[in-house]
């Protein structure tokens, strides 16, 4: 495999471009149509000025999601969608993995996504395609495809690097996100709760002040000698 020294971008580079267009889809069409008690227990959702945070809740299997968190997940970025008073969507992932059957959902507010700890199958799917995707130096991410839409998103990565993570399943860790472009932006897991009381306060849905907001509290890194990036 050829050496990606010289394929690492000199500044952070955006998914953005590869997502030219906005679309839901899933291979389950049939969710029920109205929340039931346990998918409401297992999102949760806070709100805050003009954003909403959506809380995975199911330690217990990983935040792994099933066909109810699917659907109560599309039908709240429905909403959302649909409300001008919202301007953005900040979904916690910490240590979520997903379900091949799971939709990759899009929605035309900005969305930050903070992959926190072990981030794959929906959980990646559904976070990758947003503005901001925020890494740590907790989170790992598998390689091995084909779940929830990562065959897309490793296809469009610089160089062999996507064929390489998909035939060997191996793996990602934030800084190797950022270096790649799967992430846009880098913060120590100890400045997360600094991040989201800054996200929360925000009052506008411009692009530009979500940016600030995330590039306080981020860091500039770059992979170890050792990475897979460099081979």
């Amino acid at each position: 495999m050829q050496r990606f020294k010289a394929l690492l971008p000199q500044k952070r580079v955006s998914l953005r471009s590869i997502y030219s267009y906005h679309r839901a889809f899933s291979a389950q069409p049939n969710y029920a149509e109205q929340d039931d008690d346990d998918s409401q227990e297992q999102i949760l959702v806070e709100g805050r000025a003009k954003s909403r945070t959506a809380i995975l809740n199911r330690p217990s299997s990983l935040n792994s999601f099933n066909a109810s968190m699917v659907g109560r997940l599309k039908r709240l970025y429905d909403s959302w969608e649909e409300n001008s008073n919202i301007g953005f969507v900040l979904m916690k992932l910490d240590d979520a993995k997903g379900l091949d059957h799971s939709s990759m959902l899009m929605a035309s507010v900005s969305q930050v996504a903070i992959l926190d700890g072990i981030t794959m199958g929906c959980g990646s799917g559904i976070s990758l395609p947003g503005m901001f995707r925020v890494v740590t130096d907790k989170t790992a991410q598998i390689g091995f495809h084909p779940d929830a839409g990562a065959s897309y998103i490793l296809s469009r990565l610089p160089g062999y690097l996507g064929e390489y993570l998909a035939l060997t399943g191996d793996k990602l860790n934030g800084v190797e996100m950022i270096a790649c472009g799967l992430a846009t932006h880098y913060s120590l897991n100890a400045r997360l709760t600094l991040l989201e009381e800054q996200l929360g306060k925000l009052t506008t849905d411009e692009p530009s002040v979500v940016e600030a907001s995330l590039a306080q509290y981020g860091d500039i890194v770059y992979p170890d000698k050792g990475s897979v990036l460099h081979r």
